[in-house]
């Protein structure tokens, strides 16, 4: 460790004397440097009697500073003072300051001047040559008068570190008027040990390295000081150097060389405190390469040589691995009263406690110092508190949670480390340490945070992670092992209403299969997997499950949800769920907001035109009746003149806002008592949201809402669809998201779609695969309905009944009109077929009024659970969702089965209607137009007419008939289905019922027999001839007709069941009355009955009434022939 660079000393200070005679001269002058009072000159006088009785370091020297006189401060200011103690006193005190640099100044001229020379070298024998000093006297000669002292100096100045003894011989030699001495000879004793200057050890007496590296250099500063007046030349080196060796060996002969040096870098202007002497030769020098110590397993950084270094070149001139304490400088010279830095280099070498002497020894000195010096050589120990971290539970690209290493050091000293972070691609996990380098103290501890993401799903998988020791070769191992799994998302199916099931939220290797829910995989979900089954749900009425998505992993993943053949329609538009009032509302708010004012709207007084067009703001919060809506401009204008005022700092009366001195305005009044008073609102469309209170009334709300989502919804016209909400999502980390399945319907039927859903993180889904769960809808209902209030038409009864009335022959016929409605969003045919009364309650032996077959399964039932990519247009017909129902409610799994048994009622047989038309045997009701197409969401009109054929007496609804309205899909349906599914491929809804062989020989050859004439000991084997009618049902295909062969191994085609295209079916009972007509008037008084009384009592007179009595008023009864005559017409009237 380097140390600090060398400070300049502080200035001396020291304190001189003055004894002041009177008219005696200081003998200095005095000037003024900086604010400084300064000693300019000086000689003669008291002052230079002092400097002649006193050292070098004690004189008074032009350059000092005169900081107190006789105790008080003296400055520039104060100068008249000073002159004025010096005038008065007769003993003056001065305390004079020297900078280090004057000091300096003034040794180097004594150096230079003053020294007395060293004794001559030169030949033996010659005068002073072998002396070891040499003695300057001055005065050496002089006069002493009576009674005075003369004061004499010596100078000793040595070649060596001696002890001398001798003595000076002091002469009164005679006068030139004498002849013999003044006084005998005086002989003073001479005595010196001379020494060389000692140096002095600042700070301490030992150097301790405290705890260090082991091969490695480390360096503290050891500071020399030199007390003496003289230059000082020391060489540093290690005890086991010298040790054997003699005295050290300096560069240099004599201190005069030392001075000569000194003298040098003084002149040169040097602001250091030491020089240094380089030695002769070249000195040995440490290496600088560092090499692998293989024993410590680190790197040796010491300097030291590694084993087998040749011994020529620069490693000859290498330090020998002895030698431990290196200094440098190891010689220098320090300068008269400084202090120098030397730096002292340990090579610490194996572990262990350390202990040398350190030898600081002068030029031609006989003694030497040895400073002792301690090291605790380590090196770095860390230890792991484990070196496996197992992460049980990890997920794909998730960071698991953190685990906390604890790295714990075992020695005295500092330890860096580093983690060798691997290459996450080999390892497929990518581990993160925090910190990843770093430094723990001391005997202390340090945690690492160690975080694994993998980067595939592999299994386990595992990584080693190298722990470097700061310079330490051999590291530690960490092993990261961790077991990955992938997304797993599992789904259930819930009521809506209920709270969704819960389940484990682990691995199902963990926490296995759960019982309420199934995973998610790609394809179809087996038939073990819950579908999504609304049931049974009636037309124009919507029905909602919950599909619950669960998420058994620590990854996040996008999922989307659609439904694959009935998607509901979507607005285009986003309008709030449910509520279709919401887009009309935000029509109006953007008409409202974006309308041009009119003529009546125009700016107010004193205000300007522009051709900007002024809006007004709009708000569907309710405001106060008493302020209205404000223009948009006027709004601003009013904010900104507001602002303005409250800039200007206008002073306010308090009335309105109003500023002071300004115009008054009523107005202002008026808004102000406005504030204080309860606002009054306008009208809002709260009471259009609020909730009935009654429950029909609710009832009714919720039936037009559903009504309004399913008209929005179908309006694709596929007479199905299923709305999803929310259709996509994110599934958080172990988290639920249920969505609600919401069904809509217009047509009866059975649909069987798919829910396909997609998981982003799923692998197989990553790839274009999905997963699709079945949907089942069984709708029932009618889609064609009769509106209310019709003429004649009662829809209280069932079926309606249409009543035409009663007429007589002569008027030949009544119409009545009929409005059929169409609820569903697609086309729909109706053809109207009129039966008798007669027909329909014929009860002949041979009559068959069901029928019973084996019918191929529908082929739109069928193409829709089986085909992988159908398009799905069409919806089955009814009779195959009753059959679909009937096979779910008696548990039956043989919807994969290509026949069923279906069963349905048989056409009236014809019969004579009494009342049919003489001429052509019609009946007499008929209906215009008998087919008709019903619109989307549309009505037709038709009219039914009675005619006249043949009158009874009575009316008692003779004419009784029944009209059966059947609808099917239009040709085009197909066309309109393509357009709505962007495709150009038409198919026909119905097709022929496939011939399908059975299998087994138990059906082979199996007749069709009539219900009726079975009796209980016939069997299936007797022959039975078939009805034609029976042999038009069941009349083989093309295909199975060749096919089968002679000995009857093939069987017979499957019956037709025959309608399967019809949807809807209306029925109307229409009743009526032709009588011939007959009219009886019976006039008699009635008793229950009074006529207007007389106003004059004489006109009752003329009459011949009794006035008293009440006046009855005749009655005229006309009786219809339909009514019994004349039993009883009294009462009835």
């Amino acid at each position: 460790q380097a140390g600090p660079p060398p400070v300049e000393p502080p200035p001396r200070d020291f304190a001189v004397e003055l004894d002041k005679a009177e008219d005696a001269e200081l003998g200095v002058e005095i000037g003024d440097c900086d604010g400084r009072v300064v000693i300019s000159a000086c000689g003669g006088g008291i002052v230079g009697a002092w400097n002649d009785q006193h050292p070098v370091d004690m004189q008074v020297v032009p350059g000092d500073e005169i900081v107190e006189a006789n105790g008080v401060s003296v400055n520039t200011q104060g100068l008249a003072e000073l002159y004025m103690g010096l005038a008065v006193g007769q003993r003056l005190t001065l305390r004079l300051r020297r900078s280090e640099r004057q000091h300096l100044n003034l040794v180097m001229s004594r150096l230079m001047s003053e020294w007395v020379p060293l004794p001559p070298a030169g030949p033996e024998g010659a005068p002073g040559v072998g002396a070891l000093a040499t003695a300057a006297v001055f005065p050496d000669c002089g006069y002493i008068g009576p009674g005075e002292t003369v004061r004499v100096r010596v100078t000793l100045r040595a070649l060596r570190e001696s002890d001398i003894s001798s003595h000076l011989t002091v002469e009164f030699p005679v006068g030139p008027r004498m002849n013999e001495a003044a006084a005998s000879l005086v002989r003073v004793a001479l005595r010196a040990s001379v020494r060389s200057p000692c140096t002095e050890l600042r700070g301490s007496s030992f150097l301790d390295y405290g705890v260090v590296r082991a091969h490695a250099r480390h360096t503290v500063a050891m500071r020399i000081n030199n007390p003496s007046d003289i230059p000082l030349l020391a060489r540093i080196s290690g005890h086991d150097e010298c040790e054997g060796a003699g005295p050290a060996v300096f560069p240099v002969e004599s201190h005069q060389d030392v001075v000569d040096a000194f003298l040098s870098s003084a002149r040169s202007g040097s602001s250091s405190t030491s020089t240094v002497l380089r030695m002769r030769g070249s000195a040995p020098k440490a290496s600088g390469a560092p090499w692998v110590r293989a024993a410590s397993a680190c790197i040796d950084r010491s300097g030291r040589a590694p084993p087998g270094a040749s011994a020529t070149g620069e490693a000859a001139n290498t330090l020998a691995d002895s030698v431990s304490l290196l200094s440098d400088p190891d010689c220098l010279i320090v300068w008269p009263g400084r202090t120098a830095e030397v730096m002292v280099t340990l090579r610490a070498g194996s572990v262990g406690k350390f202990r040398a002497l350190l030898r600081v020894e002068g030029f031609d000195s006989s003694r030497a110092q040895f400073i002792e010096t301690f090291a605790e050589v380590q090196l770095p120990s860390l230890r792991m508190s484990t070196q496996l971290v197992r992460f049980p539970v990890t997920y794909t690209k998730v960071a698991s949670a953190p685990f906390e290493v604890e790295l714990r050091n075992d020695s005295d000293m500092a330890a860096d480390f580093k983690w060798q972070l691997p290459d996450p691609m080999a390892s497929a996990l990518e581990v993160s340490l925090t910190p990843t380098e770093g430094e723990v103290s001391a005997r202390g501890t340090r945690v690492v945070q160690v975080v694994a993401k993998p980067l595939a799903q592999l299994g386990q998988v595992q990584s080693d992670i190298p722990l470097l020791i700061g310079e330490v070769l051999q590291p530690l191992g960490l092993r990261i092992s961790a077991q990955v799994y992938g997304c797993e998302v599992d789904y259930a199916v819930a009521p809506a209403g209920e709270l969704p099931p819960e389940i484990v939220h682990q691995p199902r290797d963990i926490a296995g299969n759960s019982a309420v829910s199934h995973i998610v995989t790609a394809g179809r979900a087996p038939k073990s997997a819950p579908v999504v089954d609304f049931g049974v749900v009636e037309l124009q009425k919507s029905k909602s499950v919950q599909l619950v998505l669960y998420n058994r992993s620590g990854i996040a993943t996008p999922w989307a949800l659609s439904v694959d053949k009935n998607p509901a329609c979507e607005p285009p538009s986003p309008t709030r769920t449910g509520d279709l009032d919401s887009t009309s509302r935000s029509l109006s708010k953007f008409e409202s907001t974006s309308r041009v004012p009119s003529k009546l709207e125009a700016p107010s007084r004193g205000k300007s035109l522009d051709n900007s067009v002024a809006t007004i703001s709009f708000h569907s919060e309710p405001q106060p009746a008493g302020q209205g809506r404000q223009l948009a401009s006027d709004a601003a204008a009013a904010k900104k003149n507001e602002s303005s005022m409250s800039s200007l700092g206008g002073r306010t009366n308090g009335v309105g806002g109003q500023r002071a001195g300004s115009k008054f305005d009523p107005k202002a009044r008026s808004r102000s008592k406005l504030t204080g008073k309860r606002k009054r609102f306008l009208l809002d469309d709260k009471h259009e949201r609020q909730a009935f209170r009654s429950s029909i009334g609710a009832e009714f709300a919720q039936q037009k809402e559903e009504r309004a989502q399913g008209a929005v919804a179908l309006q694709h016209g596929r007479g199905w669809a299923v709305k999803v909400e929310p259709a996509s999502d994110w599934l958080q980390p172990f988290g639920r998201t249920v969505v609600t399945l919401t069904c809509f319907s217009d047509l009866p039927g059975l649909m069987e779609d798919e829910l396909v859903l997609t998981v982003g993180e799923l692998e197989a889904h990553a790839q274009g695969q999905d997963f699709r769960i079945p949907l089942r809808l069984v709708s029932k209902g009618n889609p064609l309905f009769l509106p209310d209030q019709q003429v004649g038409l009662s829809k209280e009864c069932d079926p309606p009944q249409l009543v035409c009335g009663t007429i007589v022959p002569a008027e030949k016929s009544v119409t009545r009109s009929i409005k059929v409605s169409n609820s569903s969003a697609a086309k729909v045919m109706l053809a109207w077929d009129v039966y008798g009364k007669a027909q329909l309650t014929h009860r002949a032996e041979n009559r068959q009024y069901v029928n019973l077959a084996v019918c191929g399964s529908l082929p739109e039932v069928a193409s829709t659970a089986a085909a992988e990519g159908g398009d799905g247009e069409e919806g089955p017909t009814p009779e195959g969702a009753q059959a679909a129902g009937e096979a779910e409610d008696s548990g039956d799994s043989d919807e994969e089965m290509p026949f069923r048994f279906h069963m349905w009622a048989d056409k009236p047989p014809a019969v004579a209607d009494p009342f049919a038309l003489p001429l052509t045997g019609d009946l007499p009701l008929r209906i215009e137009p008998k087919t008709a197409i019903l619109q989307p969401h549309g009505s037709a009109s038709f009219t039914v007419t009675m005619l006249a054929s043949k009158a009874t007496v009575t009316a008692a609804n003779h004419y009784q008939y029944k009209l059966v309205g059947k609808g099917r899909f239009t040709e085009d349906r197909q066309a309109m289905l393509a357009a709505a599914n962007g495709e150009s491929r038409k198919e026909s809804f119905v097709s022929e019922a496939p011939s399908v062989a059975m299998k087994g020989d138990e059906v082979r050859g199996l007749p069709n027999l009539r219900i009726e004439e079975l009796d209980e000991d016939d069997s299936d084997a007797e022959p039975a001839a078939a009805s034609p009618e029976q042999t038009r049902e069941i009349t083989p295909s093309p295909d199975a007709s060749q096919g089968a062969g002679s000995g009857g191994d093939q069987p017979p085609a499957l019956a037709e069941e025959p309608e399967k295209d019809v949807i809807s079916t209306l029925i109307i009972d229409c009743i009526g009355d032709v009588v011939i007509p007959r009219l009886t008037v019976d006039k008699k008084d009635e008793p229950t009955a009074d006529d207007y009384g007389y106003f004059d009592p004489k006109e009752a007179e003329l009459d011949g009434t009794d006035p008293s009595k009440p006046l009855k008023c005749p009655m005229f009864k006309f009786v219809h022939s339909a009514v019994p005559h004349p039993t009883g017409t009294r009462l009835q009237a």
